[in-house]
């Protein structure tokens, strides 16, 4: 089989992230607002997602073939 379009791989990888990305940086800001955790962690949970999304996006250009 052929790998999957670029602009369906992109797509699948944001939308993968989503779910996730809102409500965590929302929650995260917020406990970084009342000093119950260290500003440093909100961009890192960005970037963490950021890879996520990437690593997506990565996999899905890869051929379906057994064993790969």
């Amino acid at each position: 089989m052929n790998a999957v379009p670029g602009r369906v791989r992109a797509r699948v990888a944001v939308i993968s992230v989503l779910p996730v990305l809102f409500p965590a940086l929302l929650l995260l800001t917020v406990l970084a607002m009342v000093h119950v955790m260290p500003w440093p962690v909100v961009p890192a949970v960005a970037v963490a997602l950021l890879v996520q999304a990437a690593l997506t996006y990565l996999r899905l250009g890869h051929c379906d073939e057994p064993g790969n």
